[in-house]
């Protein structure tokens, strides 16, 4: 089903691509004042062999796919700085036609040794949202900790600590909303709705009786987000340690927010304008922190695109890997690429600038325990 699926996607986005459907709906779109900006999110660009070893497929583009995807852009795209495209937005001035920003979150290192150099063979701005507590380290995210070790631990020990641990913060679950096994996004699903402490502590009784495999991650240095804002790559913050933010209370989420922002002042001399909303998990409560920060925008997951009247602090951006526009033969298939981002552009959802799922507010506020409900968004 899924090779059948792939098959007619990108049997009907060559028809609309080639034919020049998708050309006749942007100008169609543009004369309807329907135009926008496409911001896009990009994780990790790997060579093929390291790609193939990453756990999340849904995180990584190959170092050839990145490169043909930044010579598309460059040959057929306008190509913003994020602060720039967002000037847009504050003077009511019309994004120019297939406007797009390149982003990139949490500061791996592969931004610097693969991305950055394509980006600066072609002359494209991009920005980088780093969890500064990573920098020059390569401790692994909590998300992928958090999965070797409940990977690792045995069900009955999951059943007995998760519901006890829960309860004694005040959150009731059943045994239906507990994943199972080795579901990777079950698991995060679950844990990114759990304040940080909560989630810590689980982790941490689960982890005692794991046989949990050593894992690392390699992240940016602060001498090479110097040497990249030198030359067209803005950094923006992602927090400190990527807390879930609407689940903080807020003296946590000012000091993640704060404390990231000063951070990068310190080490790089100038205080970040963008930021990023860590699993773009946010709410009006956090958005007004991150604003009374200094910050003059932000970034979310949610899927869309910019227009005039989205609000700066909850722009949607459209995820990028390599599976997302490549074609039958597993190479970058231009057709896909308009499909997934030029064609959301100019005919953008009645809900694309709603405020998404994540702005529930903390589950441990009010006296008694709470129903946690899990799922929505990775």
């Amino acid at each position: 089903m899924s090779i059948l699926r792939t098959t007619a996607k990108t049997a009907l986005s060559g028809l609309l691509h080639y034919s020049g459907t998708y050309g006749a709906l942007a100008w169609l779109g543009e004369r309807m004042g329907r135009g926008g900006l496409a911001i896009l999110t990009y994780h990790r660009v790997l060579p093929r062999e390291e790609a193939n070893a990453e756990p999340d497929p849904e995180i990584v583009t190959t170092t050839a796919g990145f490169e043909q995807q930044m010579a598309y852009i460059r040959k057929h795209w306008a190509a913003l700085d994020l602060e720039e495209a967002v000037r847009h937005l504050s003077q009511a001035r019309a994004f120019p036609r297939r406007a797009c920003v390149i982003t990139f979150d949490d500061g791996w290192l592969d931004t610097y040794t693969q991305a950055f150099p394509i980006l600066h063979h072609f002359g494209l701005p991009a920005t980088v949202f780093v969890t500064t507590q990573h920098i020059g380290g390569n401790a692994p995210l909590w998300t992928r900790r958090a999965v070797d070790v409940w990977g690792q631990s045995e069900t009955a020990d999951v059943f007995h600590v998760v519901p006890r641990v829960c309860a004694l913060h005040g959150l009731a679950i059943s045994e239906m909303e507990i994943p199972e096994g080795e579901d990777r996004k079950g698991i995060l699903s679950f844990l990114k709705r759990l304040p940080s402490d909560v989630r810590e502590e689980i982790l941490g009784k689960l982890g005692r009786s794991a046989a949990i495999p050593k894992r690392s991650d390699p992240w940016l240095t602060w001498d090479q987000l110097r040497q990249m804002s030198g030359k067209g790559m803005a950094v923006g913050s992602h927090t400190q340690t990527h807390a879930c933010l609407s689940r903080e209370p807020a003296a946590r989420v000012r000091d993640e927010v704060v404390g990231a922002r000063n951070e990068i002042r310190k080490f790089l001399g100038r205080a970040p304008s963008a930021f990023c909303y860590p699993n773009g998990d946010h709410s009006p409560e956090v958005a007004a922190i991150v604003r009374d920060a200094g910050h003059g925008l932000a970034c979310t997951t949610r899927p869309g695109v910019v227009r005039q009247g989205t609000d700066p602090y909850f722009l949607p951006r459209i995820d990028m890997h390599e599976n997302a526009v490549a074609g039958l033969s597993g190479e970058f298939s231009p057709s896909l690429f308009t499909r997934r981002v030029e064609h959301g552009i100019r005919w953008p959802s009645p809900l694309s600038n709603r405020v998404c799922a994540g702005e529930a507010s903390d589950p441990r506020r009010g006296s008694s325990a709470t129903s946690l409900s899990v799922g929505g968004p990775r």
